[in-house]
């Protein structure tokens, strides 16, 4: 290790973790080796020298380190013990507290300092001031006897001391002193309640009712959901308490804090002395009260619920209901919710309104009334107005399932949608925008939240909606879209549909339907009606004519033949004469923009026209003959005619009919 400033003789060492006290015998001294630097003050250790005065040794050969900080020096040759701070306790001597020749020292966790006597061959035992508390061993060979005893050291787990029993050759094992703390009186809070966020004050005594002292110990307050303390029970407060010497007494006051987060209901308040660190209660009866304890909530619930028993959407209705706080600590404000739902036992249910709750004392209430709307789009059913006390679930309470309440059975009533009457015009031209005029009245007892009134020309007799199916093959044409933003029970409202032909449209009679509601006509509207089945209404036909500018021309479909038959089926092809006339030559037409009922014409090999100038009548004038797929003919099994559409080279609308017959 090397050397230090001459040590001469080295006996004892102790070592704090940072810092090694060596006893220098020889050189009657006690030195301190670590690591200092610039603004660390070592330990003050009195080095006066050889002596019997003050702060001088003679031959000192044991250091030990108490618990509180205090360094214990054996001053071998003056038969005394330093304890540096405090002063110096014994003398020469074979009495209580007297040495012949102390040289060994040891400290328990209490602070209790066991010294080797080596000359008297014994151990004596002193409080940490000093004071004589025992002493055993005497001079001899046998068990518990001793000689020349010269080292100490403390077992702290087993509560004795371990003696290097030089004279005898050996070691021995003897019981050591100890502290017993005891909870002789205690005062509990009363009441033996409290709230959330509070603090409650028990006083206890305590008391070593052992043989050492007890060190710098600890008396703590717990709350547990049982009897008995357990590693998973959080204190709520603590208090130190003086080392204590054996019979000494220290009444104490502990201020307990009641989390603002614990869960209320029944607990048992634990308080419990401890002793220091390093020691061990012989007796772990007598260092522990619990006592039953309360942590009172609130416990928030409603009233049950006032309501009317009929209602329809969208109408308004009054609900009234009391929160009361039934538990005996007070509840936060918080949130009350009305909600529609099924039944009692139902989760959720659509949302009325929520209405806030102030904060409740033990036993106040609130009473609310609101009036709220019924939502749309409801069933038409029997609900339960439901009452929910902290809806937002701020509020922790002594009961958690009872915070609904609900009404009497209340029907809501839906509405239904119905057109009563459409005006329109006979004819429309291609092109051309006419205004139709739908009227619409909801005859249910629920108000209607928006909705799409449609005007569709069909030449079939039907409309595809999502309550009415029909195959791929209708020819459905949405022409007109007005959005309605809603109607109350028992209104009746005249609705304009603006309807735009397009300029191509087919000229012929067009079966004509108004739809209620079909949303994006691939799903269900959005109002929940009583009946979905009377939104389709059919209202005659209207006449589709060329716009002014179209040119009617004649046709004739499989030129040579008559009836015009067609499958549909045939996956061929269709022969179209457009006829020249002494106003109008066939050939000017542009082949490219010639269809038979949306079908257009077929492209050869090569991608020209299928298309031929032709004289198919006899009248000397040529004709244009063009071929359409039957497979895209827009014809339906009861179709008795089909419409040529077109243009000229120069851009004129042409149009023409024929008949046709659709056979299998």
């Amino acid at each position: 290790m090397g050397s230090y400033g001459g040590v001469r003789a080295p006996h004892g060492l102790a070592f704090d973790g940072s810092i090694l006290y060596i006893a220098d015998t020889g050189n009657h001294r006690i030195l301190a080796w670590g690591d200092f630097y610039d603004g660390f003050d070592p330990p003050y250790i009195p080095n006066g020298g050889y002596g019997s005065g003050p702060d001088q040794y003679d031959g000192p050969t044991a250091v030990a380190l108490g618990p509180n900080g205090v360094i214990y020096i054996a001053d071998t040759g003056n038969n005394r013990v330093l304890a540096v701070g405090t002063g110096y306790f014994g003398s020469a001597g074979s009495g209580d507290g007297q040495f012949l020749a102390p040289t060994g020292l040891a400290v328990d966790g209490g602070g209790n300092v066991y010294v080797a006597d080596q000359g008297n061959g014994r151990v004596q035992v002193f409080t940490p001031a000093g004071a004589f508390i025992d002493a055993f061993g005497a001079p001899g060979p046998g068990a518990g006897q001793l000689a020349s005893p010269s080292g100490l050291a403390y077992d702290a787990g087993r509560l004795r001391v371990i003696v290097a029993d030089s004279g005898n050759g050996r070691l021995q094992a003897l019981e050591g002193v100890g502290a017993d703390l005891a909870i002789t009186s205690f005062t509990p809070p009363a009441p033996a309640a409290a709230e959330p966020n509070q603090y409650v004050t028990v006083q206890a005594s305590i008391r070593n009712m052992g043989t050492g002292s007890s060190g710098l110990s600890s008396v703590a307050a717990f709350l547990s959901r049982d009897a008995i303390l357990s590693s998973d029970d959080g204190y709520t407060s603590y208090t130190y308490v003086s080392s204590l010497a054996p019979g000494a007494e220290q009444a104490v006051t502990l201020s307990v804090y009641i989390a603002y987060d614990i869960a209320p209901g029944p607990y048992y308040l634990i308080v419990k002395a401890t002793p220091a660190s390093g020691m061990v209660d012989p007796d772990p009866t007598n260092d522990i009260v619990v006592v039953p304890f309360q942590v009172n909530g609130p416990d928030l619930v409603a009233t049950p619920v006032a309501a009317p028993t009929a209602a329809g959407t969208l109408q308004s209705i009054t609900v009234s209901t009391t929160v009361v706080n039934q538990g005996g600590g007070s509840a936060r404000a918080s949130t009350l919710r009305f909600s529609l739902v099924t039944g009692v036992t139902s989760a959720y249910g659509p949302t009325l309104g929520d209405v806030a709750i102030g904060p409740l004392a033990p036993g106040a209430q609130q009473l609310v009334t609101a009036t709220f709307t019924v939502p749309a789009n409801l069933s038409q059913r029997t609900y339960l107005v439901r009452a929910m006390v902290d809806a937002g679930y701020v509020v922790r309470e002594l009961v958690e399932t009872n915070n609904t309440a609900h009404s009497d059975a209340l029907t809501i009533s839906a509405p239904d949608l119905v057109a009563t009457g459409l005006w329109f015009p006979a004819t429309a031209p291609q092109g051309g925008t006419v205004t139709v005029n739908l009227t619409v009245r909801n005859q249910g007892l629920g108000g209607a939240g928006p909705f799409t009134a449609s005007f569709v020309l069909t030449r079939d007799g039907g409309v595809c909606t999502p309550t009415h199916w029909c195959d791929d093959s209708d020819d459905d044409w949405w022409l007109g879209n007005v959005s309605v933003p809603g109607l109350a029970a028992g209104e009746e409202r005249t609705i304009a549909i603006p309807v735009t032909i397009p300029e191509g449209f087919e000229p012929l009679p067009w079966n004509v339907f108004t739809v209620l509601d079909a949303g994006d006509r691939t799903a269900v509207g959005r109002v929940v009606e009583t009946n979905d089945l009377n939104n389709l209404n059919y209202w005659g036909s209207i006449a589709i004519v060329p716009g002014l500018t179209t040119i009617m021309v004649g046709i004739d479909i499989k030129p040579g033949s008559y009836p015009n038959s067609i499958n549909l089926g045939s996956n061929g092809v269709v022969p179209v004469a457009i006829l020249s006339s002494a106003t109008f030559d066939a050939a000017t037409v542009d082949p490219l923009s010639v269809t038979l009922s949306s079908s257009p014409i077929v492209l050869r090999g090569t991608g020209t026209p299928s298309a031929s100038l032709e004289d198919v009548n006899g009248d000397g004038l040529l004709d244009l003959v063009v071929q359409v797929s039957t497979e895209a003919l827009q014809l339906t099994t009861s179709s008795t005619s089909a419409a040529l559409q077109g243009r000229t080279t120069a851009g004129v609308a042409i149009a023409g009919n024929d008949d046709v017959d659709i056979v299998p």
